[in-house]
């Protein structure tokens, strides 16, 4: 991880470099050009040079750090979470239903449940919530199947005019009946945190070990690469749990749209 961050701080560097030249060059053009057309023309030329310069900066640096939450996160990693009741059956999925959860389909190899909802974030404007729970029926899927996404991007158009989301939280459930081999448990913790501008994505795959009656999945108790990484993290600790999680009526926002 040591390589990483040091690619990250001189990504940090050379962007602060850029800041310190921009300044310095407004500065020139406001105290040496008298013609004040003259500067704010050069000022708009820079301040558009710099913005294409700054953009890959920006760009790697949250690459890098993507990938160095991601170790530390390995490192914190919580284990398996016990759990008293069996889900992934048809009494779990009359819980989801109770909870404001839809059933976009049954594809035969797996189900897709979805939800939006409205919660208040760092402003008095409620934020639109994208929320996914896929049921992995067939065992040859893996987690990262295309047809997840298919079936997401096709929601997602259906909504589109009437409801644009930025938060996105998105969990897989895959049922296992045997110990998870290093091949499982590396696909298993292939997860998704993160975030471009305002928009946020995260994935979990979690495992249900019916045999142990344990849950598996990359999570930590005492670190969260973002905000909405953590509501996904208990999002899916309340699903497992049978938690009463039905946002209020004003927070559920109703699926009124048809294709």
């Amino acid at each position: 991880m040591n390589t990483l961050v040091k690619q990250r701080r001189k990504y940090f560097i050379m962007l602060w470099v850029m800041f310190a030249i921009y300044v310095a060059l407004f500065s020139v053009f406001i105290i040496f050009i008298e013609d004040f057309s003259l500067t704010i023309a050069l000022i708009a030329l820079v301040s558009i040079i710099f913005l294409f310069l700054i953009m890959p900066l920006k760009s790697r640096i949250e690459y890098y750090s993507m990938y160095i939450n991601y170790h530390i996160l390995y490192e914190k990693k919580a284990p398996p979470i016990n759990i008293e009741k069996e889900i992934l059956n048809n009494n779990w999925l009359r819980y989801l239903e109770k909870m404001g959860f839809m059933l976009e389909s049954d594809h035969g190899d797996f189900i897709l449940y979805y939800r939006f909802i409205r919660e208040r974030y760092k402003s008095t404007k409620k934020d639109r919530m994208f929320q996914v729970v896929i049921i992995i029926k067939n065992k040859n899927l893996s987690f990262d199947e295309s047809r997840y996404s298919d079936a997401i991007n096709k929601l997602e158009s259906i909504h589109y005019k009437k409801e644009r989301f930025t938060k996105y939280m998105i969990c897989h459930f895959k049922e296992y009946f045997e110990p998870l081999t290093k091949e499982d448990t590396d696909k298993l913790y292939e997860i998704t945190c993160s975030k471009h501008g305002r928009t946020y994505f995260n994935v979990l795959n979690l495992a249900y070990l019916r045999k142990e009656g344990t849950i598996d999945f990359l999570h930590s108790d005492t670190f969260y690469p973002n905000y909405f990484f953590e509501k996904t993290v208990k999002l899916a600790k309340s699903l497992i749990r049978f938690e009463n999680i039905r946002p209020k009526t004003d927070e559920l926002i109703k699926d009124e749209i048809e294709e």
